[in-house]
């Protein structure tokens, strides 16, 4: 009895044995569906599935990142007991990012997958700023410059509709850009400013924090590759008076001082791996951001020597401790005034620029 009590076990092992054995060792995704959630004007294109890589196709715009991806759905074959890993958003903080997960085979086996993201159309080399000629502007009433190809993708200015201080200038058979310095008043809430004409590659957010402008600004587009200069023709003149805005208690005034203003262009090369949209003012420590280069000029109001348009050629200066990373976005920016993001400038001060390249 014993004995045969030993053979039936001995069976039962075996046959559990047996269907462990049965269990496939395979596992793999057919399908996968995903959408775009940052930034919101992501094109996305085919998605494929080869050999434990899942690659998702962009289509536009051609650096979209930081990026986002929702996972929709995902199918799996009927052998695939479960998935391990796979969060519901995907992050993809430059086109280099891949991110992983597993399958779970029946038997326990696990199976490797990395998805990564493919650029449609990479940028060539000789790639130049959107409407760096400076032809596109928006309707008569705000003589606004078009922020083509879309916020946070060309250009912007600090100037508001009521400081109209960046207008479309005609020269050379085509527009260029004029920066104008202005004084603002608004006697209703006691404000009165200095505000510069400004032009920069990035987006204007206006708030009534007058006491830090630059937070209205928001520099910086996406640009991933490293250039030698900036060029653009240009012509500045000072205005008369040198004047200071300041605060007193609730309200502003303005007072003259000594000395010439001065016009500034400025450029940086910007490498930002934080997993959000760039908020960039111009002011650092950043966390996750990175400034790879930088050039800068005046516009001597001194010696006065724009009065006649130029052609200004401005050398980027790399840092040599960030040799060999990529950059992420690109700074352009132009201003009437070097300091008005002080409320300091000279009325009248103008620059014109037209026809900013890059030089590769």
């Amino acid at each position: 009895m014993k004995r045969l009590f030993l053979l039936s076990i001995a069976a039962v092992g075996l046959f559990a044995c047996q269907q462990v054995n049965d269990l496939s060792d395979d596992a793999e995704v057919t399908a996968i569906v995903v959408s775009p959630l940052f930034p919101d004007d992501v094109v996305l294109g085919e998605v494929s599935v080869e050999k434990g890589i899942i690659s998702i196709e962009i289509l536009s715009p051609d650096y979209p990142f930081p990026l986002k991806l929702k996972v929709e759905n995902i199918e799996t074959s009927p052998t695939t007991d479960g998935i391990l890993g796979l969060p519901d958003t995907l992050l993809f903080i430059t086109e280099y990012t891949v991110r992983e997960f597993h399958l779970i085979a029946e038997s326990g086996v696990l199976h490797n997958y990395e998805v990564k993201v493919k650029i449609q159309n990479p940028r060539p080399n000789d790639a130049q700023l959107p409407n760096a000629d400076f032809e596109l502007w928006t309707d008569a009433n705000y003589m606004n410059i078009d922020p083509t190809p879309g916020k946070g993708r060309g250009w912007a200015t600090a100037n508001n509709f009521y400081v109209q201080g960046a207008t479309p200038f005609s020269y050379n058979g085509g527009y260029a850009v004029q920066l104008t310095t202005a004084r603002q008043d608004i006697d209703l809430v006691g404000i009165h400013l200095i505000a510069a004409g400004s032009l920069y590659t990035g987006f204007f957010a206006f708030s009534l924090n007058y006491a830090n402008p630059r937070l209205m600004t928001n520099f910086g587009i996406p640009h991933r590759l490293r250039i030698a200069a900036v060029e653009f023709d240009a012509q500045y003149s000072p205005g008369p008076q040198l004047m200071r805005a300041s605060k007193e208690g609730s309200v502003y005034h303005v007072e003259n001082i000594d000395g010439v203003d001065d016009g500034q262009a400025w450029v940086e090369l910007l490498n930002w791996s934080g997993d959000s949209e760039l908020i960039y003012h111009g002011l650092l420590p950043i966390d996750g951001l990175k400034v790879l280069g930088r050039a800068e000029y005046v516009f001597n109001g001194t010696t006065n020597d724009h009065q006649e348009w130029g052609h200004i050629t401005l050398l980027i200066d790399y840092k040599p401790e960030y040799e060999g990373i990529t950059p992420t976005h690109i700074v352009v920016v132009f201003s009437s005034s070097k300091e008005g993001d002080f409320f300091k400038g000279a009325p009248g001060s103008v620059l014109n620029v037209d026809n900013v390249e890059l030089i590769y």
